[in-house]
């Protein structure tokens, strides 16, 4: 048969059903479309907690469910589905305004039990709206008109779930994962707007029920469910197969979020991880649908072609209890999600057994002779399967397991620069002040194994830079590169490179010195890709700022909210972070400044007391606002000319965390003087020690970015120099004439 012909058998679209068709389909893409937005964010939430948690979810899903049915029944009898769809829709567009509001205003102990009952309501929304949906149809068309149609308008809603994940995916780090929740009301008010137009065309055409077709409800209603399924060896081994794929389901999804917890940390990463498995699942569903569902049963014929889904569901979890890993949960999840082959037989072969004995009794457009056959079995309704949360599986994935979709889906292919280029670079021959530094021009080999070549577009300018320029810090060979961090573009990787590609944008923090240059190869796995909405500057003004204060107040001392802490430098680059990342946490925090204008500056940015140490004794002040109890715990980054007074800052078994010698190294200390000031703790902690493995890392950066992102955290790069006068933007940071980042400028 001719591509036109195949085409018009696939969409047998009679006179008159057109305009009904095309609202019916846009109608489920709104539909799938705004629970496909908010299904990534629902997933990421049920990681929150414990399993024991997760488990009480699931049976709070059913309690609701059950809790519920009455009530929707009794609603669905009382009024025309022409008036009670859109009620249904409008009052969940509103639970979702509700929810964001919730969760933009809810105090960080609040924040988990609104997480858990979010889970549970986009569970049931699921389930109630797709119904509603299925109901409606089966208002507008006849059963001989859906085996025709229903196929169609199931991939409308297919494409829907694909764009509500892609729109998932591309935003969730750049607008923030709670601003979702807008886009998926709006899209609901969408599929409200469908419904209007469709009753309007339907309407004229409408006939009433038959007599007693709905005359049951609630416990008669479940009564006489059972009663045909005993009657009916089918519908019977249909619940048998839905029950016992429920249950092997609930083993996968408590599999796949000890896998996921342990790769994600920050919750936007873990939203747009799940979007973008979503979306793959579902892509590859609607190609199945469309393309092989009916091959493979013109090959092996239906019953087979039934009998293969449970096999392959088996193989798949022998290898899960192999190979407990993240890529063989996202086949498992692509075996579940493959809706357009497991849904379009299930309904093809159900067909015969529900419709077998059914008049047309539902015609809304011209009655027409009776089709009996059903649509290619390739038309299947892949969007509309209704899933329960122990069956509805969250995602996994290899290749697309990075924050935010910070990796790329496929691994980088290998480049290599057009021979070695040069670079300018900012060189160090000998230690000392900053008239050591040397802007020189120096050759940059080709990235080796597991490196990547990347032009930096900003570099920031830290305090640990000074301690290598001056030996404190000594380098492991003179000359060498100085700094950091930095921000640019990937212009080549090395072979076995699958963190990055060229052309994506990235940034990196620690390591061995050497970001004062233009063009620099450094190991890939250190490099963090970069979310569309946080440029370069920004990147390279926080990466390195912002985790050390990620894991001096998550990781290092936790603070909790309600506790007041000191933190020295408070508007220096990470202080500012700190006092805005403190005060997200809800504590309460005492900065020391060294000027009245930068008492300001770090007000601004959420410090409650500001010291000015050239008039005030930070002690006594500390001392004076804790009503002599103390703090428990103080950050130090200024070293010799805070430390042992910081000792006198803290209540017993308190502890200060030495980060930083910006005066100076501190003095020998006495461990019997911890003893004597309160049993007190000390630590000396670094970055590199805190982002050991790239987890972690990402995981760090990834917290961080969502605070940018979320506007939790602002960065305000107050001071830039072109990278050749580096030495010129270290004597101001030496001499304290700055305040917050610095950046240099290729």
């Amino acid at each position: 048969m001719s591509g036109p012909g195949r085409w018009r058998e696939l969409v047998r679209v009679e006179p008159g059903e057109g305009r009904a068709l095309a609202w019916s389909c846009a109608y489920f893409f709104l539909l799938l479309s705004s629970y496909y937005v908010i299904r990534p964010l629902r997933d990421e939430m049920g990681l929150r907690g414990t399993d024991d948690a997760l488990s009480w979810l699931f049976v709070g899903t059913l309690a609701g469910t059950v809790a519920l049915n009455p009530l929707f029944g009794a609603l669905v009898r009382r009024f025309p589905r022409r008036v009670f769809v859109p009620v249904v829709y409008h009052a969940l567009a509103a639970t979702l305004l509700a929810f964001y509001l919730l969760l933009r205003a809810a105090p960080p102990e609040a924040a988990l039990p609104v997480a858990r009952v979010f889970f549970v309501w986009v569970s049931i929304f699921n389930l109630f709206a797709v119904s509603v949906f299925w109901g409606f149809m089966a208002d507008i068309w006849s059963s001989a008109q859906g085996r025709r149609l229903f196929g169609l308008v199931g991939v409308g809603g297919t494409v829907g779930a694909i764009a509500g994940g892609a729109l998932t995916a591309g935003l969730a780090h750049a607008v923030g994962a709670t601003q979702l929740l807008l886009l998926a009301a709006l899209l609901l008010e969408g599929a409200v707007l469908a419904v209007r137009r469709l009753s309007r065309i339907a309407a004229p055409r409408s006939a009433p029920a038959p007599p007693g077709e709905d005359g049951l409800t609630g416990p008669r209603a479940w009564l006489e469910g059972f009663r045909l399924i005993a009657r009916s060896p089918y519908l019977a081994g249909i619940c048998v197969f839905l029950m016992l794929y429920a249950v092997s389901s609930t083993f996968l999804y408590f599999e796949q979020a000890r896998i996921t917890r342990a790769a994600f940390t920050d919750s936007a990463s873990r939203v747009a991880f799940f979007a973008r498995v979503d979306l793959a699942v579902n892509l590859i569903a609607l190609t199945v649908q469309l393309f092989f569902t009916g091959r493979i049963i013109g090959w092996i014929g239906l019953g087979a072609s039934l009998a293969v889904m449970p096999l392959l569901s088996t193989g798949g979890y022998l290898l899960l209890a192999l190979v407990p890993a993240v890529p063989v949960l996202v086949g498992g999840r692509v075996r579940a999600g493959a809706p357009g082959a497991r849904g379009a037989l299930h309904r093809r072969h159900a067909g015969r057994e529900v419709h077998r004995e059914e008049p047309d009794r539902h015609l809304r457009l011209p009655r027409r002779r009776r089709d009996r056959r059903l649509g290619r079995p390739g038309a299947g309704r892949a969007g509309g399967r209704r899933r329960r949360a122990r069956g509805d599986l969250p995602a996994a994935g290899r290749g697309l397991d990075r924050p935010g979709g910070l990796a790329r889906p496929a691994p980088a292919r290998a480049g290599r620069p057009r021979g070695d280029p040069m670079s300018r670079a900012i060189r160090l021959h000998e230690y000392g002040g900053p008239e050591v530094l040397r802007w020189e021009e120096v050759p940059v080999p080709a990235p080796g194994p597991g490196e990547a070549l990347i032009r930096h577009t900003a570099i920031g300018v830290n305090f640990i830079d000074t301690y290598h320029r001056s030996g404190l810090y000594p380098l492991p060979s003179l000359p060498h590169g100085l700094g950091s961090e930095a921000a640019g573009v990937v212009e080549a990787v090395g072979p076995g490179v699958t963190e990055a590609e060229p052309g994506a944008r990235v940034a990196y923090a620690g390591g061995s010195p050497g970001s004062y240059a233009e063009l620099r190869v450094v190991p890939a796995s250190r490099l963090v890709p970069l979310p569309a909405a946080i440029d370069d500057g920004t990147a390279a003004a926080a990466l390195l700022k912002g985790m050390t204060v990620e894991y001096l107040v998550r990781r290092t001392c936790p603070v909790r909210a309600g506790e007041t802490v000191l933190f020295h430098a408070a508007a220096g680059g990470v202080g500012l972070i700190a006092c805005q990342w403190l005060k997200r946490l809800g504590a309460r925090v005492i900065g020391t400044v060294s000027t009245d204008a930068k008492a300001e500056l770090a007000r601004a940015h959420g410090c409650d007391h500001p010291v000015v140490t050239a008039r005030e004794d930070f002690v006594a002040r500390v001392r004076e606002l804790t009503d002599g109890r103390g703090v428990p715990v103080v950050y130090d980054s200024v070293g010799r000319d805070t430390f042992l007074r910081s000792l006198d800052c803290l209540a017993p078994r308190g502890m200060l965390v030495s980060f930083g010698n910006a005066s100076g190294p501190p003095p020998p200390l006495d461990p019997l003087l911890l003893a004597a000031k309160g049993s007190l703790f000390l630590t000396r902690p670094t970055l590199l020690h805190y982002t050991a493995t790239r987890a972690e890392l990402l995981a760090s950066a990834g917290a961080l970015f969502e605070g940018i992102v979320g506007g939790a955290i602002r960065i305000e790069a107050r001071h830039a120099w072109p990278l050749p006068e580096a030495a010129a933007a270290q004597r101001a940071l030496e001499e304290r004439k700055t305040a917050g980042p610095i950046l240099l400028r290729p």
